[in-house]
């Protein structure tokens, strides 16, 4: 498990962004953090805190919790449990099996609900799978909240919500300790 040691450390060095710099730039979103992952302050923010459905980001979480807890070379195998049928995804199919890592490299880069509904699937199960996301969150002192794995609401429940805050802090585990996966999301193919 990742320690809540590793969203506090902080660097003793001044930061080297301009915090004026965004004093006045327009942002008509409802909540927004420009966040210093290395000194870990808030730079410029917009009701940080204010928690709010994070949609498809909470697939971040779910990276986060499936490499928390298991193998990056666990297999994973396409169910058609774990297809939705609407045919949003690009690829895909029934019985394809997975590596971990992989599969999450295909997750976040294709924003894919099948591939983290697989995940969720294969690691024990939905229900189990968003509980320990919930959880895990709460070890890092995150404020987001998940009731699906890739984010998508069903009927009057919220996929995932949380403030900008949370979610910056969640990116920097993330990149700290799953950066290879996190890397596949910069690629321009």
């Amino acid at each position: 498990i990742i320690p809540q040691s590793s969203i506090e450390q902080k660097r003793d060095t001044t930061s080297i962004y301009n915090q004026k710099a965004f004093s006045d730039v327009k942002i008509k979103g409802k909540a927004y953090i420009v966040y210093d992952v290395l000194d870990q302050k808030i730079i410029a923010e917009k009701n940080a805190n204010t928690v709010l459905p994070i949609a498809s980001i909470t697939k971040v979480m779910t990276l986060v919790t499936a490499r928390m807890h298991h193998d990056r070379n666990k297999l994973v195998t396409i169910t058609s449990k774990s297809l939705d049928g609407k045919g949003y995804d690009l690829g895909l199919k029934n019985g394809q099996v997975w590596k971990l890592d992989e599969l999450l490299k295909y997750t976040l880069v294709l924003s894919s609900n099948d591939g983290s509904q697989a995940i969720a699937d294969t690691l024990g199960g939905r229900a189990t799978f968003v509980s320990q996301m919930n959880k895990d969150a709460e070890i890092l002192g995150l404020t987001l909240h998940f009731t699906h794995p890739s984010g998508l609401d069903e009927g009057n429940k919220i996929g995932g919500e949380g403030s900008a805050l949370s979610v910056a802090k969640l990116l920097v585990v993330a990149r700290k300790h799953f950066p290879e996966i996190l890397d596949a999301t910069t690629k321009t193919r």
